[in-house]
């Protein structure tokens, strides 16, 4: 018998789903092994010698595949999931039709720009977003009123927002209204409302970075196929 891993991290490496998506279905019973539903989270399996495993119905086809991933730079007034009403316009515009399976790594709110890596390795988007891994991302946002030294302090020693303190940051200022921040977590509009917690607005919001890969040159609303060593080592 080889080493044993992880249900969740096996199928994740795989396929398209998470590490959390494949615990979600081991939750509410929706995956077997060899005939037996899976009850407990954290339950490891031999890779070597792999169980005929069912996923809602449906077998697991356990075979290496070959992932994509892409880089997009996000423009204003798109969102990142599909859209829910007609008025909206989605990423998913952006890209191919064969494309469309592909997941966001981490998220990016309606009105913020720049980079998003999607993608149909649910390894990477674990790692890339689970706040353990301390995967940076990198923003340039611009703000409705000039910037302070207390704000720039604020923001780099960590804000009182609802989920908690935020982490360290890196933060460097580029002119009045104008800051570079450097993030190792991902709260739900974390940096405007670490602005708006200083009586502050940001009025512009952009990511040029995550993980290795920089925004660079690519034009907005424009895609490219990168690789998963783009991201992290």
């Amino acid at each position: 018998m080889g080493e044993l891993v992880r249900l969740n991290k096996y199928i994740a490496n795989l396929s398209m789903y998470s590490r959390r998506e494949v615990d979600a279905f081991i939750s509410a019973g929706q995956i077997s092994l060899n005939g037996e539903r899976v009850t407990e989270l954290g339950v490891k399996i031999d890779p070597a010698n792999p169980p005929t495993i069912f996923i809602r119905g449906q077998i697991f086809q356990n075979k290496p595949r070959r992932c994509t991933y892409l880089a997009l730079n996000k423009p204003d007034g798109y969102v990142v999931t599909r859209a829910e009403f007609l008025t909206e316009h989605s990423i998913m515009e952006l890209v191919p039709k064969s494309l469309n399976h592909l997941k966001p790594v981490g998220r990016l709110d309606k009105h913020s720009t720049g980079l998003l890596i999607l993608t149909d390795d649910g390894d990477c988007i674990q790692t890339m977003t689970h706040p353990s891994f301390q995967h940076e991302k990198e923003y340039i946002a611009r703000t409705k009123y000039p910037i302070t030294p207390g704000d720039l302090k604020a923001f780099a020693d960590g804000i009182h927002l609802e989920e908690g303190r935020t982490g360290k940051a890196d933060v460097q200022q580029l002119d009045e209204k104008r800051f570079k921040i450097i993030l190792r977590q991902g709260w739900n509009r974390q940096i405007r409302r670490m602005v708006e917690a200083r009586q502050n607005r940001v009025v512009g919001l952009q990511r040029i970075r995550v993980g290795n890969f920089s925004l660079g040159t690519l034009p907005l609303g424009q895609w490219k196929i990168i690789q998963r060593t783009d991201l992290y080592d």
